[in-house]
């Protein structure tokens, strides 16, 4: 039985139709960006335990419950949820919330138990508004940009909308593959931004962006200049659930903090500086170490990213060497060392990394995803794709000493900062070139 005197784990229980299951996703990535502890089946059902007693035991300890109408309607197994919610949330006088998403008719047909509930409209055109009274009906405090005179609390960040997801892209003809890959980088054009909150230090862990659900064909075509032969045979690969990756590459500001709080000592920064500049000399071990402390601190599963999540991250829908187009200049990333940028005129050369974000982010908003440093990724190096997973999972056996490394650094030369480019090297080596970028879903789901 529940401790009746102890706080409820979670704030708000989605109800939803899995075929809607990317849409609430995000929901509740951009829920809990916000503040609210959110109970979502993809993230706490345990696997091979009895889903049913989990979910009765959630509906009696949980403040309230939303059930969500998207494009697919009410499934047969929401529809029991549904009925459950309204008899145990309804006897503790706790909040029932329907809520409309992207997608659902311009004139709602709510079922007959849910039309004494006020709706939450989050339609096309009404994200915003309805989202912040969304977090009034869970919270019951209404957010500053609802109610300017409200002074209960600090008010609520403004996170963007959740954006829809591509469909599934298998047996799909080239030309259509194409344009949903465009229509998704041109959606994500206000990307969903968030940081998880530290639990017992204070702050908030690195900017994470939410990439979506969809399908890319990774690797090189035989014809892309430079090409290697370990970046094919080219195949499908399908995420069916959106993930979350590292906005930028850990910082030194980021990782010096993880130092002081686990008593490691400090890498060197090659004496470039330190604060925005992304962490160099780090391992893969280190970064695993990082992962897992963030992890501790925040409560989500944080891990490096896949091979594939990183290159399907990079691209942002695109299919040339690099995410803007087929070439590349200094003034679209930072690599080969030697080469002399702004003109050249005062004899001007970078020649190490630079901070963060002051170039130009691709279409899901994530920066410097070719050069600058090199990212470790989670999986085994092989040296080509044959039997390569195909649902953006870690590719991890013992057939290999080596990790991959993906992007290319500031001293790297063009066709090493490609999209397609892999490198490794052993999960204990360091040096100047070497860092990493964070990953959370997916594989850590």
């Amino acid at each position: 039985m529940a401790d009746q005197t102890s706080p409820p784990p979670f704030d708000v229980f989605l109800s939803h139709n899995s075929k809607d299951k990317p849409a609430v996703i995000a929901l509740a990535r951009r829920l809990e960006a916000n503040g609210v502890k959110v109970w979502l089946d993809a993230w706490e059902l345990r696997p091979g335990h009895p889903w049913q007693e989990a979910l009765e035991q959630i509906i009696k300890t949980t403040r309230s419950a939303v059930v969500v109408f998207g494009p697919a309607g009410i499934g047969p197994w929401e529809d029991m949820e549904m009925r459950a919610c309204l008899d145990g949330f309804v006897k503790r006088r706790q909040p029932v919330i329907p809520v409309l998403l992207p997608g659902c008719p311009k004139t709602p047909v709510l079922p007959l138990l849910l039309e004494q509930f006020t709706w939450v409209d989050c339609r096309e055109g009404r994200e915003d508004d309805g989202f912040y009274r969304l977090i009034w009906g869970i919270t019951g405090k209404k957010p500053d940009f609802i109610n300017p005179g409200n002074t209960d609390g600090p008010p609520v960040k403004p996170v963007p909308p959740p954006v829809i997801p591509i469909p599934y892209l298998h047996g799909w003809p080239a030309d259509k593959i194409k344009a949903l890959q465009q229509e998704t980088a041109t959606a994500l054009a206000k990307p969903v931004i968030f940081r998880d909150a530290f639990l017992q230090l204070g702050g908030a862990g690195p900017e994470m962006a939410v990439i979506p659900a969809g399908s890319f064909i990774m690797g090189s075509p035989a014809g892309e200049a430079e090409r290697e032969e370990d970046e094919g045979p080219q195949h499908f690969v399908t995420f069916p659930i959106p993930f979350a990756i590292g906005r930028y590459a850990v910082t030194f500001e980021e990782y010096d903090r993880f130092c002081l709080a686990t008593r490691r000592s400090p890498v060197a920064d090659a004496g470039w500086g330190r604060g925005r500049r992304p962490v160099i000399n780090v391992s893969w071990q280190d970064a695993q170490a990082y992962c897992a402390w963030l992890a501790g601190q925040t409560g989500k599963p944080y891990h490096l990213p896949t091979e594939a999540e990183w290159e399907y991250a990079c691209r942002a829908g695109t299919e040339t060497p690099f995410h803007w187009g087929d070439t590349i200049s200094p003034k679209q990333a930072n690599y080969d060392g030697n080469y002399p940028y702004n003109g050249g005129a005062k004899g001007e050369y970078r020649q190490k990394t630079l901070p963060v974000g002051q170039l130009e982010p691709n279409a899901f908003g994530l920066y410097d995803m070719h050069g600058n440093v090199w990212e470790w990724c989670e999986d085994s190096w092989h040296d080509n794709y044959q039997s390569a997973p195909t649902d953006g999972s870690a590719w991890v056996d013992g057939n290999s000493a080596n990790r991959v490394l993906r992007g290319g650094s500031w001293s790297s030369h063009g066709r090493s900062v490609r999209s397609a480019y892999r490198n490794r090297n052993g999960p204990d080596y360091r040096n100047y070139y070497f860092g990493f970028r964070l990953a959370l879903g997916q594989t850590g789901q």
